[in-house]
């Protein structure tokens, strides 16, 4: 695993890995990033975020909680660069709504029968807003710690190998978010 123990220079010499969060408006895509922001720190990992703004910039965010405004659209070769410089404890980029091959996505769809945009080399995962929406449960399995165990093992270099969040690092999302367990 590397994580914020197993960093340093070797890990800052490694391309950070991308994970792209795509799909409609309004189908929980932030939702999506909020969960499996706080399910990986919860294993001990930092992540860093961005999202196009509409007037062509990108908003960066640390792992530190630090936000960058970049007066460009979103390039993720470029910016995994400058997140690795600029937090190096950072194991993963998540690029809200990035259109761009090559780098793998979870796509949020309405229903489980929707189909994928994704190209199938790209496409990670495809998870439903009703996933997204019961990772915010208080019991019971979550689709959130699936999730974050699948990028573990094909983005992070290794298997689960770190304990499942704890349900009330869930519950608190959900009250963050105004969601109801169940």
């Amino acid at each position: 695993m590397t994580g914020p123990a197993g960093g340093g220079a070797r890990a800052a010499a490694a391309p950070l890995p991308v994970l792209r969060i795509v799909g409609a408006a309004g189908v929980g895509k932030t939702l999506l990033i909020a969960a499996l922001t706080e399910a990986m720190r919860e294993r001990g990992y930092f992540v860093a975020n961005c999202a196009p703004r509409g007037d062509a910039a990108t908003v960066l965010t640390l792992s530190t909680g630090a936000r960058v405004t970049i007066e460009r659209p979103p390039d993720l070769a470029a910016l995994s660069t400058l997140v690795r410089s600029l937090d190096p404890r950072a194991v993963l980029l998540l690029a809200e709504g990035v259109e761009a091959t090559g780098f793998p996505a979870v796509e949020v769809v309405r229903a489980a029968l929707d189909k994928p945009r994704t190209p199938p080399a790209d496409l990670l995962a495809t998870v439903t807003a009703d996933e997204v929406a019961r990772g915010f449960g208080t019991t019971g399995p979550s689709p959130i710690v699936t999730l974050v165990a699948t990028i573990e093992a094909r983005l992070l270099g290794g298997e689960s190998a770190i304990a499942a969040p704890s349900e009330s690092a869930l519950a608190r999302l959900g009250r963050w978010f105004g969601r109801s367990g169940g």
